[in-house]
């Protein structure tokens, strides 16, 4: 049940030195259902993100970029509305030879 504040997730990151040249999963599913959801690159190199577990690039994040998604703009309570799913799995696959993290947060209700 919606409550009249937002509360923040704790902050999940990949570290982009550790990923091989495949896909790697941005800590683990997201705990709770996300009305804001965002992806920070606060590394040195492109990032691609998936959203399907590494089967589709789905965005793109250039390094020291934020990608942040608004999923809920209406006002409560609302009919129209659309949420990130508890369990919803962020992927990055960076450039290779890079340093830093690509993190993902969130905000819900």
């Amino acid at each position: 049940m919606a409550t009249q504040r937002v509360k923040a997730i704790e902050l999940k990151e990949l570290d982009v030195s550790t990923v091989p040249a495949a896909w790697g999963e941005i800590g683990t599913g997201l705990p709770n259902t996300y009305s804001v959801l965002r992806i920070i690159n606060a590394s040195d190199v492109d990032v691609g993100i998936s959203y399907d577990g590494g089967t589709t690039i789905n965005d793109y994040l250039e390094a020291h970029d934020v990608l942040q998604f608004p999923s809920q703009n209406a006002a409560f309570p609302s009919s129209d509305r659309w949420l990130f799913p508890a369990g919803f799995k962020v992927y990055a696959k960076p450039d290779a030879g890079g340093t830093g993290y690509v993190m993902v947060t969130g905000y819900y209700q």
